[in-house]
């Protein structure tokens, strides 16, 4: 389980080299500070919900730069992730 300090870490990649490239996703380079402004605008989504801390939150497991802000905002809250696969069964 990564712990907050991952998302501490981004963060403070964010802050001090927004411009440096944090990943590539369909050819587009994401930089830190895009990377840490995502993340920070999901946190304050989460806050929104209240949810006690630990709680365990679903993040569909697209490969995406806003999953991976998604992990890092429910990192850096202390809740633990459970990403799962976006196929859907047909029955």
């Amino acid at each position: 389980m990564p712990s907050p300090r991952l998302a501490e870490t981004v963060a403070i990649h964010g802050h001090n080299r927004p411009h440096r490239i944090a990943l590539h996703f369909n050819g587009q380079a994401v930089t830190y500070g895009k990377l840490s402004d995502l993340t920070e605008r999901l946190r304050s989504q989460l806050l929104q919900l209240g949810l006690p801390p630990g709680s365990t939150v679903y993040v569909p497991a697209h490969k995406t730069p806003q999953t991976i802000a998604l992990l890092l905002a429910v990192f850096h809250e202390g809740h633990i992730a459970l990403a799962g696969a976006v196929t859907l069964l047909r029955v």
